[in-house]
């Protein structure tokens, strides 16, 4: 019986390499690599079964370009706002830079307090599907 357990933990071992499955690893990715995941359109979920309307539901868009531009709305149909701006990742965080926005429906035009508004984003997760950062004191959880 020992003979066949140590024969069990060495076959598990030899598909590790300092106690990590082969194939995974602990190296954060690059800012390269992360910004090229994170381009491409973000919504939020906001089903509010209290405040839900068909008529006019909740947007909660983000549309993140390839050449650093942002676009980025919220509100409803009838009462929209949006942001636009620039982003880049540095050091492992996604940094975004608002500097222009302007108001449809309900909402009017508003410039962003006149200069542009920076806001710096810890990404905590990223993958094909979500994309889960915290700015704020706010974590925010974003999918595709």
């Amino acid at each position: 019986m020992k003979t066949l357990l140590a024969i069990c933990s060495l076959i598990v071992a030899s598909f590790c390499v300092n106690g990590q499955p082969v194939g995974s690893t602990n190296i954060p990715p690059s800012d390269a690599e992360l910004a090229k995941q994170i381009t491409g359109t973000w919504t939020k979920d906001t089903f509010n079964s209290k405040t839900f309307s068909w008529a006019d539901p909740v947007i909660y868009t983000h549309i993140i370009s390839p050449d650093g531009t942002l676009s980025y709305s919220f509100g409803h149909k009838s009462a929209l706002v949006t942001f636009q701006g620039t982003w880049l990742v540095k050091e492992g965080e996604f940094l975004v830079t608002f500097t222009n926005s302007y108001g449809a429906g309900k909402h009017g035009a508003e410039p962003v307090a006149g200069k542009a508004q920076a806001e710096r984003c810890k990404i905590i997760r990223l993958d094909d599907h979500q994309f889960i950062y915290e700015t704020g004191g706010h974590t925010n959880t974003l999918t595709r």
